[in-house]
């Protein structure tokens, strides 16, 4: 595969383990867009499966010195993962993004706007319209519903999985389970997700409220 890379594509400098890559090249910057849990799928052979690539590849590629990190999703199947990544990006320093692309979707602008400048007054709650999955989507829609309210601090989580007889074998589940939340701000403001429609935000406000449709299309 190096080879055929190589030939497609006119480079040269190809590896096989990434920690070499590092030594040798000292990149700015480097992706981590490998199959989160290793699978083909988003769902592990059984309950007992631990790969966690992503969380793997961050905290060594962090603790390697490399300057900036892109993570795809999931950044980590586990809170303990999550955890132990967001503290080796914070000992080494490095600038972190996980692709959270709507916060740097200009068609979303415009909700953001009406919702900071105070367009339609005061915001109470947010409901994000859309069936996702718990770390491949709702990453996304968290992450957007802080971003149109300024992204202020996350006080309380509620949450429920889908579906509802899924099996917890040592504290773990083999696979991304689609889910609903309830959120609350430090601000006040609440946030539910509804599993309906595609892809929408709406900001309800005390003087109005604004709601982005088809994915950020419309408005």
């Amino acid at each position: 595969k190096r080879d055929a890379f190589t030939q497609r594509w006119g480079i040269d400098a190809v590896y096989e383990d990434f920690r070499q890559m590092v030594e040798q090249e000292r990149p700015d910057l480097v992706a981590v867009c490998t199959r989160a849990a290793g699978t083909d799928m988003r769902q592990a052979p059984d309950a007992s499966y631990r790969v966690d690539l992503h969380a793997e590849l961050t905290i060594a590629l962090a603790d390697m010195k490399v300057p900036m990190l892109y993570v795809e999703k999931a950044v980590a199947c586990s809170m303990r993962r999550a955890d132990e990544v967001r503290d080796a990006i914070m000992s080494n320093g490095t600038l972190f993004n996980s692709g959270v692309l709507r916060r740097f979707d200009n068609r979303y602008d415009v909700v953001r706007d009406a919702v900071l400048t105070g367009l339609i007054g005061e915001p109470k709650a947010v409901v994000h319209y859309a069936a996702s999955s718990l770390l491949h989507g709702h990453i996304h829609s968290i992450d957007t519903v802080s971003w149109l309210l300024g992204d202020p601090s996350i006080t309380r989580v509620r949450g429920e999985f889908e579906p509802r007889d899924y099996v917890v074998e040592g504290g773990h589940i083999p696979f991304d389970p689609q889910a609903t939340y309830q959120l609350q701000f430090d601000s006040g403001v609440k946030a539910w997700s509804v599993p309906a429609a595609y892809w929408e935000f709406e900001v309800l406000g005390t003087q109005g409220t604004i709601r982005s449709l088809n994915n950020g299309g419309d408005v």
